[in-house]
């Protein structure tokens, strides 16, 4: 099955990631794969042979970066995170995290992966649950804002990172369901939105926020929204459908 998609920062591929052992036919590429986003013909050169579930993918400038639980790719130890030449699906060989668990999402931004999941040790540096990764080097930076466990859902867009969890606290205060995390200070930003349900998407545009929840009907900076799809205004901190 797939659990991810993704369409290169280029548009020119679209990536694919998930617990499959064959796609489109081929029983050579398995977790991830790659098709040229204009005939949609799958790129055969793409085996990356993954031996376990990739759960989320992102890129820039020609690298795919993806996570999820596993523990190689191309036969080479990458610790559940790691990056491979869009092109070829080749192994980025510098850039090796490693994270010590499963990475649920990754965004890149700020020239960095941000990744969320259930590790404690990742980039070189103890990080739990939500780290910044430069994209280059592979080490994390120095923002560290202790997360939580249950990731959902994940975006950035300049100084915010927007993340939604199964837990009622992160950095050490409470916010259900949704936090707004400074992206330079990692500290909580004034701005809450607490949600009665856990959000399955968040994408940014500008000051407008849009999440997904899992079932219609949910509750959401105190706004009820009657569908699964709310909108919310960075400066005015409303929402609606």
């Amino acid at each position: 099955y797939i659990t991810s998609i993704h369409v290169s920062d280029d548009y020119n591929t679209l990536i694919v990631g998930g617990d499959f052992n064959e796609i489109d036919g081929n029983t050579n590429i398995m977790k991830i794969a790659a098709f040229d986003l204009d005939t949609l013909f799958l790129k055969t050169a793409w085996d990356t042979n993954v031996n376990g579930p990739v759960n989320t993918i992102t890129s820039n400038n020609g690298i795919v970066y993806f996570g999820g639980a596993f523990s190689n790719v191309h036969a080479i130890t990458r610790d559940n995170i790691a990056a491979v030449d869009i092109a070829d699906g080749s192994l980025i060989a510098q850039w090796n995290p490693s994270a010590d668990s499963s990475v649920s999402k990754i965004v890149y931004a700020n020239d960095s992966i941000y990744a969320a999941g259930d590790f404690q040790y990742i980039g070189f540096h103890r990080r739990s649950y939500l780290a910044q990764i430069d994209a280059v080097t592979g080490f994390a930076t120095s923002w560290n804002p202790i997360g939580s466990p249950g990731v959902y859902a994940l975006a950035v867009s300049g100084n915010n990172v927007m993340v939604s969890t199964e837990s009622p606290f992160i950095v050490g205060k409470e916010r259900y369901n949704f936090a707004v995390i400074n992206a330079q200070t990692k500290n909580l930003q004034p701005w809450a939105a607490d949600s009665d349900t856990p959000l399955t998407g968040i994408t940014i545009e500008g000051n407008k926020v849009t999440v997904w929840s899992q079932s219609p009907g949910f509750t959401i900076g105190g706004s009820y929204i009657s569908g699964e799809i709310a909108t919310g205004d960075l400066l005015t901190g409303e929402w609606y459908e």
